[in-house]
């Protein structure tokens, strides 16, 4: 991707998109193989409670409103 998005930004962006998802695929299977290797079984595991702190309560709407702002702006 010599040269950036300028050139043929749609095309470079879409060569991004696909690096990014094959490495994504290739690390999911690494994890997987870990997790085989060391016994691990699905219907032993548990799950935690996810704790909510004070600061979760600001920056959950702090993280929409920006969201939002970053959808208006494009």
């Amino acid at each position: 991707m010599r040269g950036g998005l300028r050139a043929r930004w749609l095309r470079g962006l879409q060569l991004f998109l696909i690096t990014i998802l094959a490495n994504a695929l290739r690390h999911s299977e690494e994890i997987v193989l870990a997790a085989e290797a060391r016994a691990f079984t699905p219907a032993r595991s548990r799950a935690l409670p996810i704790k909510v702190c004070l600061l979760d309560r600001w920056l959950i709407p702090a993280g929409v409103l920006s969201l939002a702002g970053l959808l208006l702006l494009v």
